[in-house]
């Protein structure tokens, strides 16, 4: 079953990332900020200020999912739950492959686990319990879940 350590450990480093890139785009900026230089420098300070507005989006996307995460991590029941709700770990099986996620408020990244309750799959998952068999429509059709297991 997906840990929610292991989950805050990848937002870390994600996090970490992040601050890296922005980092090296805003020290990338000061070589390109010299006004006599010509149009295309001009240019390309307004790529990197693009490329620098993108990293402190992903970085406050990041801080809020990490909030999220510590948030239900702190108040998580001992109890598991018979249903799946706000803070449940759930595994489950899409056209036969296995998938574990944390199921969240508001915080997406589905390549560490993060599903909010709002997305189609989190719809179809919320207050559920185990071994319910739900059907429900993707952008690639027609979709069968199995909920196998609940923390």
């Amino acid at each position: 079953m997906i840990k929610i350590v292991d989950i805050l450990e990848k937002l870390e480093i994600s996090r970490e990332k992040a601050e890296s890139k922005l980092k090296a785009k805003r020290e990338e900026i000061g070589f390109a900020d010299k006004p006599t230089e010509s149009r295309y420098i001009s240019s390309t300070r307004w790529d990197l200020e693009n490329a620098i507005e993108m990293a402190e989006k992903e970085l406050i996307r990041i801080d809020r999912n990490l909030k999220e995460v510590e948030r239900l991590l702190k108040k998580r029941k001992v109890i598991t739950s018979i249903l799946v709700e706000i803070g449940s770990q759930v595994k489950v099986k899409i056209n036969d492959k296995v998938f574990e996620f944390l199921i969240t408020e508001t915080s997406e990244d589905i390549n560490i686990g993060l599903l909010p309750k709002t997305s189609v799959i989190g719809r179809n998952l919320y207050q559920k319990k185990i071994g319910e068999i739900l059907e429900y429509e993707s952008g690639t059709g027609k979709q069968k879940m199995v909920i196998l297991d609940i923390n």
